[in-house]
């Protein structure tokens, strides 16, 4: 799967995790934060494990990898 998964629009990450793409999603996100993350410090924590294993379980943004601000 393409490593550009990274940049889609929310609205096609939607229909693409609903098609049966959302590992290959999480896995672009994933390595795009790898790439990143050390030079913008952006995420203090980035919980893949557990993303993963969400996957299973369905819901609103069900395969939509999600950042969320806290401060």
């Amino acid at each position: 799967m393409s490593s550009e998964l990274y940049g889609l629009s929310f609205r096609e990450a939607v229909r693409r995790a609903e098609g049966g793409e959302a590992q290959d999603l999480l896995e672009s996100v994933s390595r795009r934060i790898s790439e990143l993350n050390p030079q913008l410090n952006a995420y203090l924590r980035w919980r893949a494990p557990e993303a993963a294993s969400s996957i299973l379980r369905r819901g609103p943004l069900f395969g939509v990898p999600v950042a969320i601000k806290d401060n």
